[in-house]
């Protein structure tokens, strides 16, 4: 899953061809694409890009099926991965067949697999097998084995049923009808068209917004080019007192100076979410006060106590509001995303131990894809994915250091590294494992992230390299 995201791949991606062989196609469009046709908005828009050909210079090839080595030729090129000249990985792929290469390179990089000794180069590919070879294509496939749990709506998908639900809440596949995928129908051309169009248009999205936590006032190195910057430390106790934490004015003339808007960060005690939703709010807004907003969190909330929060967040009213929400918490998401201006998403999930290693990856995309398919429709627009700036604690540097020291492996799974010092697993995010989960943002269409802790990073931060 180390896929580099580089915006700058969009002009290399105009190579991209439904028809390797084919003469180049007219950007106007092609004769026997109906105006009105269903896939004809997205024919013509890709031809105008210059991503496909047509069978001839006037022809698209409408109705006529896509084969699975002309496939897995457009996605080598879609990807931009450079072909390699092995052979022999399937019985019915001899070297001197056109596709060899792509198909060989495709299954280097995961797009396909050798459960079977033919590939079936000249075979029409089916919707399902599309579906599956671009997850894979995507780096998905450690993790659409699992049961995420996320469910898929079409009653005909028997097999592959991870790999189909995850394409479609990716946005990447529907279906024939509400309920029916038909797997195992061909794939035309116009139907591989429109996939690769939906995936295009998410895979090249612009970088999403970033805002940041800064919990130590005095390390401003890295807040260049952050929306809004949330000073961490402001409380609202058991007990309704509002708190601001020391630095505030220094925090918000550096804010000022940036053109940053500046949040409070308060941690709510889930006993005040009983009280007077007024008069906390009140509270809160006199500790926050020449701050643009607030950022709350509440700790060890309860299903009877979510009423409450969102109480508080329409008391608070006027200003930026931004709510912390863990993945499979207690929350009505949709009336919180009613009442405030962001949702931010934290996805690490507790620590486990699996063969005496204590695991405990940060953000896995597994918990990520989880948490975003199980968010309502209504909410969707204001999720912010949060990121871990810290390791067990430790900042960027620290981990550095450590893995100076000591060997660093990775997972697949989780999309990241980790090192084995004496003291334990010390999972960590570097530049890599920040644009796999950029990515998935971009994917499930979500416009905004937000790092931990601003004051965890280093000169030259690999986190902040891959966020951008």
């Amino acid at each position: 899953m180390r896929l580099i995201r580089r915006f700058a791949a969009l002009l290399l991606a105009l190579t991209l061809t439904l028809s390797l062989a084919a003469p180049a196609a007219a950007a106007s469009g092609f004769t026997d694409v109906p105006a009105k046709h269903w896939a004809a908005a997205e024919i013509r828009r890709s031809a105008q890009a210059g991503l496909i050909r047509g069978e001839t210079a006037t022809r698209f090839g409408l109705g006529h099926s896509m084969t699975r080595g002309a496939f897995v030729s457009v996605l080598c090129r879609f990807f931009q991965w450079q072909l390699v000249d092995h052979d022999g990985s399937f019985t019915d792929v001899p070297r001197d067949l056109w596709c060899r290469q792509a198909i060989e390179t495709a299954l280097v990089h995961g797009a396909v697999t050798t459960q079977t000794d033919d590939f079936r180069p000249n075979d029409p590919i089916t919707r399902e097998e599309m579906a599956v070879m671009l997850v894979r294509a995507l780096g998905y496939g450690p993790i659409s084995g699992l049961d995420l749990g996320i469910g898929c709506p079409f009653a005909d998908v028997r097999t592959n049923q991870g790999y189909l639900a995850l394409a479609y809440h990716l946005g990447i596949v529907n279906g024939t009808s509400a309920t029916a995928f038909s797997p195992d129908r061909s794939a035309t051309r116009e139907q591989a068209v429109v996939m690769l169009m939906r995936l295009y248009d998410r895979y090249f999205a612009a970088a999403p917004a970033k805002i940041g936590f800064v919990s130590d006032t005095a390390k401003n190195v890295s807040w260049t080019g952050f929306t809004d910057l949330i000073l961490s430390g402001g409380r609202l106790s058991a007990s309704g007192v509002a708190t601001a934490p020391q630095g505030t004015d220094d925090f918000l003339v550096q804010c000022r100076l940036q053109g940053s808007r500046a949040l409070l960060g308060v941690t709510v005690d889930a006993a005040a979410l009983g009280g007077d939703p007024t008069l906390q709010a009140s509270r809160i807004l006199s500790a926050a006060d020449g701050f643009g907003g607030v950022a709350l969190s509440v700790s060890g909330m309860t299903a009877k106590q979510r009423d409450g929060l969102t109480a508080l967040a329409a008391a608070l009213g006027e200003g930026r509001l931004l709510l912390t929400v863990d993945a499979g918490g207690a929350y009505d998401l949709a009336a919180l995303a009613a009442r405030c201006d962001g949702l931010l998403l934290a996805t690490t999930p507790d620590p486990v131990t699996k063969n005496g290693i204590r695991v405990a990856p940060l953000e896995p995309p597994e918990e990520i894809v989880r948490a975003m398919a199980a968010v309502p429709a209504a909410a969707r627009s204001k999720l912010i994915l949060t990121l871990s700036t810290t390791a067990g604690g430790r900042t960027e540097a620290e981990v550095q250091a450590l893995a100076a020291k000591n060997r660093a492996y990775y997972s697949d799974r989780y999309a990241q590294n980790y090192l084995l010092p004496s003291s334990g697993a010390v999972w960590y995010h570097d530049e890599s494992s920040i644009q796999e989960r950029v990515q998935l943002c971009r994917l499930f269409g979500i416009g905004t992230v937000a790092l931990s802790d601003l004051s965890a990073l280093s000169e030259g931060s690999g986190i902040l390299k891959g966020i951008r």
